[in-house]
């Protein structure tokens, strides 16, 4: 399925899967899948989107799309680069905390 049939077939759905979810917000599904499971995105430490699990695997974990335009809405923007870098200065890469390494 090309990206536009996916995306227009995409918009019509209520619930989608975390791979649709991902191509919906224009995130790379992989990346998606790691900050989803950290709980949150960036170094602005934003909220992950909510989701509903509907089974035993993460198969089940299905995405509402007013719930992921609403995410995407309040997720934090900004208009001048020097802004977002002092807001996030206190960001330390070898903490333990933002490892990947789990």
């Amino acid at each position: 399925m090309n990206k536009k049939t996916q995306s227009e077939s995409v918009s019509f759905k209520r619930l989608l899967s975390t791979k649709e979810a991902a191509a919906y917000l224009g995130i790379e599904y992989c990346n998606f899948r790691k900050q989803r499971n950290k709980g949150f995105f960036g170094r602005d430490r934003y909220p992950a989107p909510a989701f509903i699990d509907l089974g035993k695997s993460e198969q089940g974990f299905m995405y509402r799309v007013e719930d992921l335009d609403e995410w995407l809405k309040n997720f934090p923007s900004y208009t001048i680069p020097a802004l977002h870098f002092k807001a996030t200065a206190d960001f330390d890469p070898t903490s333990e905390e933002f490892s990947d390494e789990r």
